[in-house]
Formats: C-alpha cells, structure tokens, sequence
C-alpha cells in the first residue's frame, strides 16, 4: 500500500491532472501527499526581458503566489491529508532538491516529459536515480478511470524487479494483469519462458493472478507494449527504466525512451 506519494507539480494546467490521477492511485485517501510546487527563479539577462528586473521578478512572484493558491484550494477539496511546499529555486537546483524529497516517499507522480513543449527529462532521471524512488509519468490525456488492467514489460532484469515490486500494490487491486516479453527481431523467445512463469508464481502468491504473453519479432519493443496496452485495454505500463545507459539510449533510442516520448497510457517506471 503507498503511504507516502510525491507529487511534482509546475504551476501548469498539468498540476490538475496530476493530482487527479493521484487519486486514482489512492483512491481512498490512506496515503499522504507531498505536494511540490517547483518554481524555477527567473534569470534575468540584460536586454531579455520586456520589463524591469524589480517588475519582472514581482510578477513572476505574483504567479507562483497565485498557482500555490490554486493548488492549496484543490488539495483541501481532496480531503486528503497533504503538506504543500513551494521550492523557490534556481534552475540548476531542482533536480538535487527534489530528488532528496524523493528519498521517504513510496511514489513519486510527475508529467510526462517529451510530451508538447516540455521534453527535459531530467527531473524523472533525478528521481529514478538520485531519488531511488519509482516514478508514475502522466501523460497529457490521462483521465480519472480505475487502474484496473494493467501490462507489465516484462524482461529479466533488476530494473523491471524493481518496477514490479513497486507497482505490487497495484498489481493486486486490478482486475487483469498481462506479463508480456517482447521479442525484438528474429530473437528467439524460449529464454523468457521459464523466468517469466517464476514471476508468475511469484506474483500469484501476492494474490495476482497474471496472464502471460510473448510478443515475437517487434522491430521495437515500445510500441509492441504500448499496442498490446491498448489491445487490451489497459491503462496502465510497468516497466523498468534505462537498463541501459543514459547515453546509450540518447543515442541509439531504447524502450524507455520509446515509452517516454510515445506511450498516451501512464507508465509506472523504476531503475
């Protein structure tokens, strides 16, 4: 059961879907919220602004004034026990603070990066390794419909343990969960058959009853688990992120990258 949730909100017209699909989480309102308002301090370079400084910086205060409001006024209608801070920082701090907050909480909630404008991803890696913590990535069109069938992206690795392990109170509460193994190519597909019905079992005995899939010859296999979550219609995708490095998947494209930048369903990611 999460007891603690980390919610990292902008000041955006996303920070409502956040904490909407906060409460799909924990729809009973056990679970604490620790709510982030994240204002990046303006810096201010001569001949870039079209106000003075003392102006500028006034209504760039007045702004984050006026989303800690709204935000106060939305988590108070939640009748959920919460704690809102604003971190008025620097640019280059966010990530370290945040990802210190992430270290006592049980899931952190944040939006989708490459999604429209917003495409750094650097707040989600902060978390996932500074912050130790699995991360549940929001995308724009998320909605307020129970978790209630569920795909796991399964590989055999300590990243997707991880991911599963977090995901278990999840896990149990839905009504189908689809353990699926991606054969990217002509690979064969007879090593992930013995792992995958351990997990199984494994999963059983935490009372989820998980249907196995092999997915074979997906050229990528992002798409392969985004296609099968709406086949089924799962909202939904656990998977371990970056099992390889960072730079690799800048460079040569993986499946957390794929998911990032294309997956509409909400993921649940872990390192």
């Amino acid at each position: 059961m999460f007891r603690d949730l980390l919610l990292c909100l902008d000041g955006s017209d996303h920070d409502d879907r956040i904490l909407g699909f906060s409460e799909v989480v924990v729809p009973n309102g056990d679970a604490h919220i620790e709510a982030i308002l994240v204002h990046s301090l303006p810096t201010i370079i001569a001949g870039e602004v079209w106000a003075e400084p003392r102006d500028f910086l006034k209504l760039d205060a007045e702004r984050a004034e006026r989303s800690e409001e709204h935000l106060r006024s939305r988590l108070l209608e939640s009748g959920r026990p919460f704690e809102l801070r604003r971190l008025d920082v620097m640019p280059h701090e966010v990530e370290r603070v945040v990802a210190a907050m992430a270290q006592s909480c049980d899931l952190a909630v944040i939006r989708r990066p490459y999604a429209n404008n917003h495409r750094n991803p650097s707040l989600l890696e902060a978390l996932l390794f500074q912050g130790g913590c699995a991360v549940l990535v929001v995308p724009a069109a998320s909605g307020r419909a129970p978790i209630d069938r569920i795909v796991v992206g399964w590989r055999n690795s300590a990243q997707c343990t991880h991911a599963i392990a977090a995901a278990m109170p999840l896990l149990r509460s839905a009504k189908e969960v689809f353990l699926v193994a991606v054969t990217e190519g002509d690979a064969a597909e007879e090593g992930h058959r013995e792992p995958m019905a351990d997990l199984a079992r494994h999963l059983a005995r935490h009372d989820v009853h998980a249907e196995i899939r092999h997915l074979p010859k997906w050229d990528n296999a992002a798409d392969a688990l985004i296609n099968e979550a709406r086949m089924t219609g799962s909202n939904l995708i656990v998977a371990g992120a970056y099992g390889r490095s960072r730079f690799r998947e800048w460079i040569l494209g993986g499946v957390t990258l794929g998911l990032l930048t294309s997956s509409d369903i909400p993921l649940l990611l872990a390192h």
